[in-house]
């Protein structure tokens, strides 16, 4: 049994006492987001259970028309022209312009979308917190649930081809599909000796065969066996690592107090952890990677940087977009070098490039994610939204 005293930040969940949540991020609206971020209770206890594909009947009920913006938590880059983001209470939103317009798709649920990923050919995968799995056609303007875990907080989801994918949850779940998620397959975490299963929260899929994935207690895991196996490769080295990413032999990991976590990835041996920072206090929530995989994007807590060569470099973001006093819960690089950043009250920053200035995409004028991010108005918005995300996770 491991003491309470030495369990990471990730745990606070199980401990009796209110969390709490140090520099920079005392504000209702910080503690409320992060507290959903990292997957503390809603109010009922998470535990995994068998599996199985969502009838028609599932679909979300109709629900009333929600009149401020939700923030946004997952992304993903389609193709040169689409990219679709998620985030809190079903939001998703499309652009079909490269990143600069987006319009919401209708799709009337209360879960948080957490992550989406592009399968190709502008179909997309995203996972909720109430263990459903969904799929969009090719336009992203339709979705249906097409399998569900019940009662489990499934956080994140990676494909290595249009066919073979992995999602991954709390208590230590990861789903594997070979037929493009038709179906889903639980697999078993081997290695791992502490009391508590671990919450995943990151998963990155490298081939058919191979991926890697992160979580609470600092662990990371790994199979290269198609998920026959998944082998433990690291456990309390790190803080709790919330997002990973990976291209070629590196891969780079992020966490609370702003843990940045390099990774090597040898072609016929186990991943192996190279080197951690903290760059702290601000706690990361995302991570992507450039083509050349030199470069990683990364957001959080008042946090959207570059990380190169061990070095963390603030992005230039527009004044206009106050990101002191926000936060960014997605980030994805395209292959033309462009980048995208989502967050709070449904954000939506784009660049051309990673040493280019993110601004803010304004969204049409009938789009409820139409507000102002800083200055009176702005704080408005946000203390109406940090009081609807308390009320989430209460």
């Amino acid at each position: 049994m491991v003491p309470s005293s030495q369990r990471d930040g990730c745990d606070l969940s199980r401990r009796p006492r209110r969390p709490r949540f140090g520099h920079g991020a005392v504000s209702l609206l910080s503690r409320a987001a992060l507290l959903l971020a990292l997957g503390l209770p809603v109010g009922s206890t998470i535990v995994a259970t068998p599996g199985h594909a969502a009838p028609a009947s599932e679909a979300p009920d109709t629900g009333p028309v929600r009149e401020f913006p939700d923030n946004l938590f997952g992304l993903t880059i389609v193709d040169a022209e689409s990219a679709y983001a998620t985030g809190y209470h079903g939001m998703i939103k499309v652009s079909h312009d490269g990143g600069t317009k987006w319009t919401t798709v209708p799709y009337n649920s209360s879960d948080l979308l957490r992550r989406v990923v592009s399968m190709g050919g502008g179909v997309a995968v995203a996972v909720s917190h109430r263990g459903d799995i969904l799929k969009s056609d090719a336009s992203g303007e339709n979705w249906k649930v097409v399998y569900n875990v019940p009662a489990t907080y499934l956080r994140d989801v990676s494909f290595a081809t249009p066919q073979v994918g992995w999602v991954v949850g709390h208590d230590a779940v990861i789903l594997h599909t070979t037929d493009g998620g038709a179906t889903w397959k639980q697999e078993t975490l081997s290695g791992y000796t502490l009391r508590d299963q671990p919450r995943f929260s990151g998963v990155v899929a490298l081939s058919e065969s191979r991926a890697i994935a992160v979580g609470e207690f600092g662990t990371i895991a790994e199979t290269r066996d198609a998920g026959a196996s998944w082998q433990t490769i690291s456990v309390k080295m790190l803080p709790t690592m919330l997002s990973v990413a990976a291209k070629g032999n590196r891969g780079v990991a992020v966490g609370l107090t702003g843990t940045v976590a390099e990774l090597n990835i040898p072609d016929d041996g186990p991943v192996e952890l190279v080197s951690q920072k903290s760059t702290g206090p601000e706690h990361f929530l995302s991570v992507a990677l450039s083509a050349d995989g030199q470069t990683a994007l990364i957001g959080g807590m008042s946090t959207l940087a570059t990380w190169r060569d061990g070095t963390l470099t603030k992005a230039d973001v527009d004044p206009k977009f106050d990101i002191e006093h926000s936060w960014i819960g997605g980030v994805a690089i395209g292959p033309d070098g462009r980048a995208l950043a989502v967050g709070l009250m449904g954000s939506i920053l784009r660049a051309d490039s990673l040493t280019g200035q993110f601004t803010q995409q304004n969204l049409p004028d009938n789009d409820p994610g139409a507000v102002p991010t800083s200055g009176p108005a702005g704080n408005k918005q946000s203390a109406e939204g940090a009081a609807a995300t308390q009320k989430v996770i209460q």
